[in-house]
């Protein structure tokens, strides 16, 4: 999980300018899932390529830290949703169902 959060935040300064506001939130909601969501002010992109798998594995049209990210993420059981526009910023949005005790 590690690698898949520090692929997103490499993505967020490396695709960015100098400048951009990051933000890292994590909250319990109610349903006892984890989210994890990274924000920013940058350049963004098109959400149609982050929709579905094919351009998610697409190193030529997201990158290869979301398609990575997005692997791991999967294989802990979580999901990977990501909002962008261009010219208004990302927001990566993690979910983890909390550990049963």
């Amino acid at each position: 999980m590690t690698r898949a959060i520090r692929n997103l935040l490499v993505n967020a300064v490396v695709h960015n300018p100098e400048g951009t506001k990051i933000a890292v939130r994590i909250s319990q909601l109610h349903d006892r899932t984890t989210e994890i969501r990274i924000e920013d002010n940058g350049v963004g992109f098109s959400e149609k390529l982050g929709q579905n798998d094919e351009d998610r594995t697409s190193s030529a049209r997201s990158g290869l830290g979301l398609s990575i990210a997005n692997k791991f993420i999967e294989a802990h059981g979580g999901t990977l949703a990501v909002h962008s526009k261009p010219s208004e910023g990302t927001t990566v949005s993690i979910r983890l169902q909390a550990a049963q005790n």
